[in-house]
């Protein structure tokens, strides 16, 4: 996994390979253009020549920690195994396995598929849960990311 990419500002088109996937990118200034395939683009914006990346699972525990009035419940598959993980006030835990006491051990597997994100108020309460919403897709919950800088 990479924590940050540093792309000089000064190229205009750039091809290279994360993790097996082709990438193309073409700089302007402060935005950055890229494709991991041909149907997914993705537009990035910084404010200065190094581009951080987080994963998944901080993304979703900073947006928890935004919003602390909500739990997230995110349903996923590793390995051909089903695991919940709950996540509040910047915090995950699996609620099927046990979880790394190590708050730098992610919780969720970059091998990991996410199949829904259920977003509830707090406090949780797993015999009477309070549903904001339900089974969003991970494409859905990026725009409540977005929503909060994310």
């Amino acid at each position: 996994m990479y924590d940050f990419l540093a792309l000089p500002t000064q190229f205009m088109n750039l091809d290279f390979e994360i993790d097996g996937h082709p990438l193309k990118f073409f700089s302007s200034k402060k935005i950055l253009m890229g494709t991991l395939d041909a149907n997914t683009p993705w537009y990035l914006v910084f404010q200065s020549p190094i581009f951080m990346s987080k994963s998944i699972d901080k993304r979703l525990e900073q947006y928890t920690a935004k919003r602390p009035q909500e739990v997230l419940l995110v349903t996923l598959e590793i390995n051909g195994s089903r695991d919940e993980i709950a996540i509040f006030r910047g915090f995950s835990s699996s609620l099927m396995r046990p979880t790394a006491f190590d708050p730098d051990v992610p919780v969720i597997s970059e091998k990991a598929k996410i199949i829904s994100i259920d977003r509830l108020k707090s406090p949780y309460n797993p015999e009477s849960p309070q549903y904001i919403q339900q089974a969003l897709s991970l494409e859905a919950m990026e725009s409540l990311l977005a929503e909060v800088n994310l």
